[in-house]
Order: C-alpha cells, then structure tokens, then sequence
C-alpha cells in the first residue's frame, strides 16, 4: 500500500485572487498526479472556515465544524468535493480547545484541516487540536522547571553554508518580530525552510563522512515489527519543529494503525533492500508539498 501526505500553506484572506486561484490549480495538479488507489492525506493551514454544520455537504463534511463559513472555506469545501475528499475533523466530535487553531483578540477559530480520499474516512479513528499550552503546563508538572542552565546543541557537523543560513534566519527573525508585516513573515518562513534543507544536507553528508570510517560487518538484521512501530510513535513528542519533509509528528499519530503499517513495510524494505526507496532521496533535501 502507498501512502502519501500533501502539506500545504494557503494564502491568506487578504491576497489577491489570483494568488488563492494558482494555490488551488496548483494544489489540484498535485491530486491528479497520485493514482486513484493510493491513499492520500491533506494537511494544511487553509486559512479559511469551513463552518458547523453540513447542510448539502454530507458527503465531504461532518457536523462538527466552528462558527460561520466563509468565502475561503468555501473554495476547501469545492475542492473536497471536485476531488471527492472529506474534512476530517469535522467528521470526529471533540472539546472547543481541541478543534481550535487559531487564536486572535478573544477570537478563536479553525483554519488547519486534516483531508482524506472519502473512501478511507472509515480508517481514521481520531483527529484533534493538541494544545501548546496544555503540553507546556503538564510537562511542569510532571518533570518540574529547568534550572535554566543552557545545553550546547550539536553542531559538529555545522558547515559554512549551514553557518550562513542560520544568521540569516536570525535576521528575518528580528525584522518579522520588528515589522509585524506578511512580507517579513513570509521572508522569515522561507529562511526557516531553507535551514532545515541545508541542515539536513549537511548532517547527511557529515554522517556520510563518518560511515566510511566504520568497518562494515555483515549480520542478519531482523525485522522490524508493527510493536516496534508503535511503541515509536507513542515515545515521539508532539509540537516539534518540522523536518525538511514539513510532515509533522501529528499527523502520523493522528492516523494510527494506518500510519503503523505503512511505516512498518517502509523501514523493512528499506533493511531488506539496503537503499532508500527511489524519490525519497530528493525529500530529504526539501518539502513534499
């Protein structure tokens, strides 16, 4: 079975027109581009309100939405329907603070929204909001409050491109913190991206590096087993930075069983054959999107 996770940025409700049409045209190439058979996830932030309630749109929305539709909901609910989707998350009954995304003035409201193929709606068992807060506030209580004493992270590998990317980033980070602008924003978001690719580039190459110095001994390596899978993603933190691919941790968590079989027969091809699957060696240097 191959699975696919599509994340995506919309644009926001004040750009042009035009620039929301092309997100749309562009997200649907990707859709027409992933044969019918396999399964596909959407996460993405479409900055837009489905709204509550499903009147004439049982087939791609559940009951379970927030507030008011508006007209950027509706281009989500016309592509779920255009593509034959379902807005996950409005198919599975939760508290406010877990279907609430965002957060603005007293306001709260939804505009991320996790989509599937209709027909496999049946195998997605849950779908929620996890609060930073409530991670924040239950990590105090249990591990107690640092004594502020700072760790140097490892940079062994660090090259100058990596070096250069990072100063960078700092200083869209202060014009963004300064301006407040969306062009600031979106210039700190890019670099963002761009050092987790070149991160990543070159913590691969430094691995690399290191491997040919070790002396390879030829020993059976046994497989790895759904548990294993699982017992993983149960250890793995939720509200983490993204990877170069920008599929978070939630989103494997929030598949389940779904997520531990296709991880699973991933990591065992992978054992059995000795190399990377084809394509996947280029997701590493950037966002599958």
């Amino acid at each position: 079975m191959t699975f696919n996770v599509v994340s995506r940025y919309a644009p926001q409700v004040g750009c042009e027109l035009e620039e929301k049409e092309k997100f749309w045209l562009d997200l649907d190439e990707v859709m027409q581009s992933i044969p019918r058979s396999e399964r596909v996830v959407i996460g993405a932030d479409f900055n837009g309100h489905v709204g509550a309630g499903n009147r004439d749109d049982e087939e791609v929305m559940g009951r379970f939405g927030i507030q008011e539709r508006n007209a950027e909901g509706q281009m989500v609910v016309d592509f779920a329907k255009r593509i034959e989707m379902a807005v996950v998350d409005t198919f599975i009954q939760k508290r406010q603070e877990h279907r609430v995304t965002y957060k603005s003035g007293g306001r709260s409201t939804q505009v991320d929204y996790i989509l599937c193929r209709r027909c496999n709606l049946k195998e997605i068992s849950d779908c929620k909001v996890v609060v930073a807060n409530v991670i924040k506030e239950t990590g105090r209580s249990v591990l107690g409050v640092s004594s502020g004493r700072k760790v140097d992270k490892e940079t062994w590998w660090w090259n100058e491109e990596v070096k250069e990317c990072v100063r960078r980033k700092r200083l869209t980070k202060k014009k963004w913190d300064t301006e407040r602008t969306e062009e600031s924003r979106q210039e700190y978001r890019e670099m963002q991206h761009k050092v987790r690719v070149e991160v990543a580039k070159a913590k691969q190459g430094a691995y690399d590096g290191r491997a040919e110095e070790v002396t390879v001994v030829d020993l059976e390596v046994a497989k790895i087993s759904e548990d294993e899978v699982r017992r993983a993603l149960k250890r793995m933190k939720s509200g983490k930075a993204l990877g170069p691919d920008d599929i978070p941790v939630e989103v494997w968590k929030c598949l389940g069983e779904m997520a531990v079989h296709v991880l699973t027969g991933l990591f065992n091809r992978i054992l059995d054959s000795e190399k990377m699957p084809r394509g996947m060696e280029e997701k590493c240097d950037g966002a599958h999107f």
